[in-house]
């Protein structure tokens, strides 16, 4: 009785509301960035409860996804991750990281199967997702300039992590507003420029390192697509395999005084937390230390050997530095698994509509750009914003087409 109520306002309010809760998500996250996972998880379970009738029409595209390429590599990462519990040094804490993580792709997977199915109502949910956005970003800015690095809003403490998270979300955001806002190319830079100026008023060397790639990235996919492709996807391999050679390089081209002026204050512990790390790497190359390892993977090296390396242990929760922590956990293997990931990530966005695959584009180059120098890989948070960008993604892309669509019909009935 309870269901069938619920059901009956649910599709009374709006016969568009999954779509635009789908499209609601990513923005939802903007002002609080850390409830992202509890929104992720709440949408879903709106979902579930409202739309288990079409269980047949959501699953209907699981033999597509054993067809797709970047379906089979994403999914044999994950098995390969799930395998590493069996040999991580703290079993319990890996797989409680590993719940979380499975369950945020759970969710992400249940909502992608919503966006690929749901049909949506022209420019509509659109112009809903791009006012919430522009909205979203407008307070999220005005809170940066306003509001000390700590302070409170409305009773809430806001620290000196939210901001640089908050920083972030809306550098994540910036492509989607350039490529998808139906509005003209210098409204829409209007709208940018105050977002971007507000994410360099933070003390987040992370969020303006990715503010410029967004925007270098979406300006050369803009001017020449197969460049910019290309260009990304070498790059992001490129960087990947040679991760473990590339930071003893840093750490050792880069002036101590150098370091002394950049304005992030943990810009030298994360180059002496990347070497300790990089010189780990050896010690099981293959197989890694097992997921949820990396904060204490120094306790189970031998202390003749730590002596031996010249390492003196740092407190670190995380590694800041995404592609170093597949290397020491997953090893050279889920290394392999994780650039054939990238590379039908690449193949996939290529097959994309022309605004969709530039933002999208963009979008990847940004989230690399962070996962090299910021946070941790399994961080629910942010396995949770990359899930809810990804739906975001789908649904953009699922428009796009249908628009498309409108209009070659339209063509077609325009008498000769």
């Amino acid at each position: 009785m309870l269901s069938s109520l619920a059901k009956k306002y649910y599709y009374k309010w709006s016969l568009t509301a999954d779509e635009r809760v789908v499209l609601l998500l990513p923005p939802a996250t903007l002002l609080f960035p850390q409830s992202a996972a509890a929104c992720l998880m709440a949408i879903a379970l709106v979902l579930l409860f409202t739309r288990f009738r079409d269980y047949k029409a959501i699953f209907s595209i699981v033999p597509a996804l054993v067809r797709s390429p970047l379906a089979v590599t994403a999914g044999l990462f994950l098995i390969w991750v799930d395998l590493s519990c069996l040999w991580s040094p703290v079993p319990e804490v890996s797989a409680t990281r590993l719940f979380k993580t499975l369950t945020m792709v759970a969710a992400t997977v249940f909502l992608l199967a919503v966006a690929a199915t749901e049909r949506l109502s022209g420019d509509r949910s659109m112009r809903f997702m791009s006012a919430i956005t522009v909205l979203c970003a407008a307070l999220t800015a005005l809170l940066i300039v306003t509001y000390p690095q700590v302070g409170t809003l409305l009773g809430i403490r806001l620290t000196d992590r939210q901001f640089h998270r908050i920083a972030l979300i809306l550098a994540l955001l910036l492509p989607f507003i350039m490529a998808h806002l139906r509005y003209s190319l210098a409204l829409r830079a209007g709208l940018c420029l105050p977002l971007i100026g507000a994410v360099f008023m933070t003390a987040s060397e992370t969020a303006k390192l990715a503010v410029l790639v967004a925007a270098a990235s979406f300006l050369l996919a803009t001017l020449s697509w197969p460049t910019a492709i290309f260009i990304v996807a070498f790059a992001c391999v490129f960087l990947t395999l040679l991760m473990p050679l590339l930071l003893p390089f840093l750490q050792s081209a880069i002036p101590a005084g150098l370091i002394a002026m950049l304005a992030d204050a943990h810009a030298a512990e994360r180059l002496a937390i990347w070497r300790e790390h990089a010189q780990l790497i050896p010690l099981r190359p293959w197989h890694g230390w097992g997921i949820g390892s990396t904060r204490a993977v120094l306790d189970h090296v031998d202390p003749q050997t730590l002596m031996d390396l010249k390492i003196t242990p740092i407190v670190a929760i995380h590694s800041h530095n995404q592609i170093l922590q597949i290397w020491l956990e997953l090893g050279a293997i889920g290394i392999g698994l994780f650039c054939a990931v990238l590379i039908a990530v690449v193949y996939r966005i290529n097959a994309m509509p022309p605004a969709t695959r530039i933002a999208a584009l963009s979008l990847i180059a940004t989230i690399y750009a962070i996962s090299v120098v910021g946070h941790g890989l399994w961080q629910s948070w942010w396995v949770a914003l990359i899930g809810a960008l990804l739906v975001l993604v789908l649904a953009l892309e699922r428009r796009e087409r249908q628009m498309q669509g409108i209009a070659a019909q339209a063509v077609t009935r325009i008498p000769a």
